[in-house]
């Protein structure tokens, strides 16, 4: 226990911090998109917890190269681009997003 304040009378305590949550935030760790028996979340696909996955760096590479010439045609809005992943590299929904939110949190770096 890690003490946080002390009063005249009683000593205020509280658990220290724990590293990452690691609970899915879409369904706050769950599996499912409510708490009604719906089905099961799509984001952790049941799971509960967040899905990590490994980025190959040639592929990232590659897609950041095909990002880049799809945001300069004006094609799309690049919140838009998971389909054209999809099509191009042959991702699944979650790759596509996965290697879509690495360009964005990356570009311009």
């Amino acid at each position: 226990m890690v003490t946080i304040m002390k009063r005249k009378d009683c000593i205020v305590q509280r658990e220290p911090k724990k590293e990452l949550d690691n609970r899915c935030i879409a369904c706050n760790g769950s599996g499912k998109y409510d708490h009604n028996g719906s089905p099961k979340c799509d984001a952790c696909n049941g799971t509960g917890r967040k899905m990590i996955m490994t980025l190959d760096e040639d592929t990232v590479a590659d897609v950041a190269e095909f990002l880049e010439t799809l945001r300069r045609s004006g094609e799309t809005n690049m919140m838009g681009a998971g389909p054209y992943l999809k099509e191009e590299f042959g991702f699944d929904k979650y790759e596509a997003r996965d290697y879509l939110l690495n360009w964005m949190t990356n570009y311009g770096k």
